[in-house]
């Protein structure tokens, strides 16, 4: 349906108007020499029609510039509108992005702390309960050292184990070769009554967990003040 009011707008109301009351003066001045016109010829006639209504024609030119000036203002509008619902839509696809990526770090930390909680559940952790030394030897008597070390395994499964001295002097013996959650473990060392710096001598135990993931913690020797040597140890076990 044709709205007259929304479609021609107040200029073209303006240039009707002016145009009705144009048309209706120019009838008052010719009045009823209409008919004249017949008699006439075409330059005439032609002459008579561009100067009576070359006024309406330049009428109607300004006020299609004026109207094309306001579409103009209106479509410069509409951009700024248009720029502007574009930026918002940047700023919320950022803000959304920025959402998302904090969702995904938030859940990546998860898994991370998920991971860590579970790798450190299955940390080795071998605790010493007690230490037995005792002086041992041949017939010819007693030449060295025995410590049977009693530890305890409060952690995982743990396999693989290995034990060696830093200097080479220390006799290892790891009868156990698989040692489970609460079970007890046995290390036996032996000791040259000879060597006289086992206390700043250290003990590299090695072990893997139930995922096969490698571990090792230091044991330390100490003299007691009996100077007997014996077995300390954090029980810490830190990959490998």
């Amino acid at each position: 349906m044709f709205h007259w009011n929304r479609n021609i707008g107040k200029i073209g109301w303006v240039g009707i108007t002016i145009s009705a009351v144009y048309l209706v003066v120019l009838h008052w001045i010719i009045g009823g020499r209409w008919c004249e016109l017949r008699d006439q010829e075409l330059n005439n006639i032609g002459d008579f029609l561009a100067g009576a209504f070359g006024p309406l024609a330049i009428l109607w030119l300004v006020l299609g510039f004026f109207q094309q000036g306001i579409e103009l203002r209106q479509n410069s509008a509409a951009l700024k509108l248009q720029a502007k619902e574009l930026a918002n839509s940047v700023e919320q696809q950022r803000q959304l992005v920025e959402t998302s990526r904090d969702s995904l770090s938030a859940q990546l930390r998860g898994l991370e702390y998920g991971e860590k909680i579970s790798k450190e559940s299955k940390r080795p952790v071998l605790l010493i309960q007690k230490n037995d030394t005792q002086q041992a030897g041949d017939h010819n008597g007693k030449d060295r050292w025995v410590i049977t070390a009693f530890l305890i395994n409060s952690g995982t499964l743990c396999s693989n184990f290995t034990i060696k001295s830093t200097s080479g002097h220390i006799r290892c013996n790891l009868p156990k070769v698989v040692s489970h959650p609460n079970q007890e473990f046995l290390i036996v060392l032996e000791i040259n009554l000879s060597y006289k710096d086992y206390d700043k001598d250290t003990l590299i135990l090695t072990c893997k967990n139930s995922d096969g993931d490698p571990y090792s913690t230091n044991l330390q020797i100490i003299k007691t003040a009996a100077m007997r040597p014996e077995i300390v140890s954090n029980g810490r076990f830190e990959p490998v």
